[in-house]
Parts: C-alpha cells; sequence; structure tokens
C-alpha cells in the first residue's frame, strides 16, 4: 500500500499541543503587561493627584487647623477630577473597601513646625506647617497607597 501526501491524526495533535503552548504562553506574557500596564496608570493618576494638593496647599487653597484632616475622593482618569461623595468618607480604607473606581486622598495637619525653636538657631522667621497627604487607590485584593509631605 502505497501513503498517500498529508499528516497523521499523530502529527496535526502534536502540532495542536505545541501550538497551544505557545498561545498559552504569550496569553499570559499579554496578561501580566495589561495589569501592570493598569498599575502604573493608576499610580500615575495618584501623583498627580498629590502634586495638585501639594500646590494647593502651598498655595493656601487648603488650610486645615493643627491635627485636623479630610479626604477627598477623585474619579480615576487621565486627569483625575475631584468629586463630591455622599456622605463623606469617613476613611479611605473604608471607602475603597466598597468603592474599587476611585482615588481616595486623606490631608493631614500633621503639626506646626516652629523654626524658631530648632536647637536655638533661627532658620526662618515664622512657623510652618506640616502636612502630610495620601491617596490611596484600589487594587485586586486591597489598596495600595502614595504619599508625600508638605511645609509651607
Amino acid at each position: 500500500m502505497r501513503r498517500t501526501t498529508g499528516f497523521t491524526l499523530i502529527e496535526v495533535m502534536v502540532a495542536l499541543a505545541i501550538l497551544l503552548v505557545v498561545i498559552s504562553a504569550a496569553a499570559g506574557v499579554y496578561l501580566t503587561g495589561f495589569r501592570s500596564n493598569a498599575q502604573t496608570q493608576l499610580t500615575t493618576q495618584a501623583s498627580q493627584v498629590l502634586a495638585g494638593l501639594s500646590g494647593q496647599i502651598t498655595q493656601h487653597q487648603i488650610s486645615l487647623a493643627a491635627g485636623a484632616s479630610t479626604i477627598i475622593v477623585y474619579d480615576q482618569g487621565p486627569s483625575p477630577q475631584q468629586i463630591t461623595v455622599t456622605p463623606a468618607p469617613a476613611s479611605c480604607s473604608s471607602f475603597l473597601a466598597n468603592d474599587h473606581t476611585h482615588l481616595c486622598a486623606t490631608i493631614r495637619n500633621v503639626d506646626a513646625f516652629d523654626p524658631k525653636s530648632a536647637g536655638g538657631v533661627t532658620l526662618l522667621a515664622n512657623a510652618m506647617r506640616h502636612y502630610n497627604i495620601q491617596v490611596c487607590w484600589p487594587i485586586r485584593g486591597g489598596t495600595h497607597c502614595a504619599e508625600a509631605n508638605t511645609l509651607y
């Protein structure tokens, strides 16, 4: 008997198995890159919010009494915009536990830094306020935060 041209069933199955392994590896790399890109976008948005809030503090657009804090919620997007949430969240961690589509910023007036009392050496003429800004966003299984401090 003479063999006709073509592939046997075993050859086709081996080729499909090899193709399946290659496609699975490529899909894994793609999904990892996709998740990493999404996380990088949120980190960039948080940095934008941190810079904006720091600027608002130094320009006296945000002013809190010593020891006071406030929470501000932002939409996620290329240019995060502040939104009003009713009722106001008690903390970013409790807010983000139920909401996975926003950024949440906590601003605290930690204390006043008096440069006149720094070891008896006068550094500046006036006392400064020390603000701590923390911006958090949801990630799979929890939250991630970025933090900055501002003196003015």
